[in-house]
Protein backbone atom coordinates (compact mmCIF):
# COMPACT_ATOMS: atom_id res chain seq x y z
CA UNK A 1 0.00 0.00 0.00
CA UNK A 2 1.60 3.24 -1.14
CA UNK A 3 1.13 6.52 0.66
CA UNK A 4 -0.74 9.28 -1.06
CA UNK A 5 0.96 12.58 -1.84
CA UNK A 6 -1.07 14.23 0.94
CA UNK A 7 0.08 11.61 3.47
CA UNK A 8 3.70 12.10 2.47
CA UNK A 9 3.41 15.87 2.80
CA UNK A 10 1.77 15.56 6.21
CA UNK A 11 4.48 13.16 7.42
CA UNK A 12 7.20 15.54 6.23
CA UNK A 13 5.49 18.51 7.89
CA UNK A 14 5.11 16.57 11.15
CA UNK A 15 8.72 15.39 11.02
CA UNK A 16 9.96 18.93 10.39
CA UNK A 17 7.89 20.28 13.31
CA UNK A 18 9.16 17.55 15.66
CA UNK A 19 12.80 18.06 14.67
CA UNK A 20 12.59 21.85 14.95
CA UNK A 21 11.03 21.56 18.42
CA UNK A 22 13.59 18.99 19.56
CA UNK A 23 16.50 21.04 18.19
CA UNK A 24 15.16 24.11 19.99
CA UNK A 25 14.97 22.15 23.25
CA UNK A 26 18.48 20.73 22.92
CA UNK A 27 19.92 24.13 22.02
CA UNK A 28 18.21 25.63 25.05
CA UNK A 29 19.58 22.96 27.38
CA UNK A 30 23.09 23.21 25.93
CA UNK A 31 23.13 27.01 25.87
CA UNK A 32 23.59 27.16 22.09
CA UNK A 33 21.79 29.89 20.15
CA UNK A 34 19.45 28.23 17.63
CA UNK A 35 20.42 30.90 15.11
CA UNK A 36 24.00 29.57 15.17
CA UNK A 37 22.93 26.14 13.90
CA UNK A 38 23.18 25.72 10.14
CA UNK A 39 22.63 22.68 7.93
CA UNK A 40 25.38 20.89 9.83
CA UNK A 41 26.60 20.87 13.40
CA UNK A 42 30.11 20.11 14.59
CA UNK A 43 30.20 18.55 18.04
CA UNK A 44 32.32 20.92 20.17
CA UNK A 45 33.19 18.43 22.94
CA UNK A 46 35.20 15.20 23.17
CA UNK A 47 33.49 11.82 23.17
CA UNK A 48 34.23 11.37 26.87
CA UNK A 49 32.48 14.64 27.83
CA UNK A 50 29.30 14.19 29.85
CA UNK A 51 27.32 16.25 27.31
CA UNK A 52 28.63 14.47 24.21
CA UNK A 53 25.51 12.36 23.74
CA UNK A 54 23.32 15.48 23.76
CA UNK A 55 25.55 17.19 21.20
CA UNK A 56 25.49 13.98 19.14
CA UNK A 57 21.69 13.91 19.23
CA UNK A 58 21.62 17.55 18.16
CA UNK A 59 24.00 16.83 15.26
CA UNK A 60 21.87 13.88 14.09
CA UNK A 61 18.65 15.90 14.29
CA UNK A 62 20.14 18.84 12.40
CA UNK A 63 21.32 16.43 9.68
CA UNK A 64 17.87 14.79 9.49
CA UNK A 65 16.16 18.19 9.23
CA UNK A 66 18.50 19.19 6.40
CA UNK A 67 17.41 16.07 4.46
CA UNK A 68 13.73 16.95 4.55
CA UNK A 69 12.42 18.62 1.41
Amino acid sequence: MALSEAQIEKAQTDARAFLEYSILGLCSCLGIPVTSIGDSYEIPVDADDEFYRFHDALARQVAALALLP
